[in-house]
């Protein structure tokens, strides 16, 4: 199986703490969702757009991501009428859970997940007109 994320920037994302600095930065405007009392998964949206979204491997599929999607496109539409993201273009899951509620690939870009090292990403967007918040 390829990988999504070049080596390269890989490693650089685990040299430079990347998540940590983000978090350390960030993380008074998170949004999480808990299962059992454990954190299940987090959100940061800024603006029109879904800056972080992830979901503790444990919790994939039950439901948790989908929570914070429609919470952040209720967020999201109570001052924007379009919604975007940036994903990595090799991963798949993500992009097809985006498209399952209506997200679609606006176009692709080169990105830089960490550091110098292009990444392949794609620029999503969804029309939020039609949500109610």
């Amino acid at each position: 199986m390829a990988a999504i994320v070049p080596a390269a920037a890989l490693g650089a994302f685990h040299r430079n703490d990347d998540a940590g600095a983000f978090v350390g930065r960030c993380w008074q405007d998170f949004e999480v969702v808990t299962a059992s009392g454990v954190i299940a998964g987090l959100l940061f949206t800024q603006g029109q757009r879904v800056e972080s979204l992830h979901i503790h491997p444990q919790y994939s599929g039950s439901c948790h991501g989908t929570l914070l999607l429609d919470y952040a496109q209720c967020k999201i539409a109570a001052h924007s009428p379009r919604a975007e993201l940036d994903v990595l273009a090799g991963n798949t899951r993500a992009r097809d859970f985006y498209r399952s509620p209506g997200w679609f690939d606006v176009r692709h870009f080169s990105g830089f997940e960490s550091g110098q090292t292009p990444v392949p990403m794609v620029l999503m967007g969804k029309d939020l007109r039609a949500i109610a918040y």
